[in-house]
């Protein structure tokens, strides 16, 4: 009854302990090898531009169209990040499920929280 009482137990640890694993933090040019996966993509920003709908979009590894990778911030998320000053030439983390759009790399990023720059 005792081992039956452990093995419970330690069943119910296991997404606790699963939840709490750190995100790898991996570079831009890694991005492409984690499709699908929760990470964190760290680099120096090359390009924070905006376009003409409203999308937010934070490349690293080169500007657009040859960038490594891409932080999107999708216009309906644009008003949390209307304090967001430019962050173009510095080094900030995107964290985030990536995901391929057009065969690059990026991470819908839904909240200021997910991008934290130096």
């Amino acid at each position: 009854m005792r081992t039956i009482a452990l093995l419970f137990a330690f069943m119910a640890a296991l997404p606790a302990a699963r939840a709490e694993a750190p995100v790898k933090t991996i570079s831009p040019e890694e991005a492409v090898n984690h499709y699908g996966k929760l990470v964190t993509v760290k680099s120096i920003i090359s390009a924070d531009t905006t376009s003409g709908r409203g999308n937010r979009f934070l490349n690293m590894g080169g500007a657009y169209p040859n960038q490594a990778f891409t932080g999107w911030i999708p216009s309906k998320n644009a008003s949390a990040f209307s304090g967001v000053p430019n962050v173009t030439g510095r080094t900030c983390a995107i964290t985030g499920e990536v995901q391929s759009y057009k065969g690059k790399p990026e991470i819908v990023v839904n909240s200021p929280s997910q991008v934290v720059c130096e």
